[in-house]
């Protein structure tokens, strides 16, 4: 129960494969990778 209060930085497993997906699917240009859930 104390993981769930905690924030997400301090649970042993880092939230990274959240974040890589999004950061992933959008690539520098601005153009969405293909396999990507489009936002509209």
């Amino acid at each position: 129960m104390n993981d769930q209060g905690r924030p997400p930085a301090a649970l042993p497993h880092p939230p990274d494969q959240h974040s890589a997906v999004h950061a992933s699917s959008i690539t520098p240009a601005g153009a969405v990778e293909p396999g990507a859930h489009p936002t509209r």
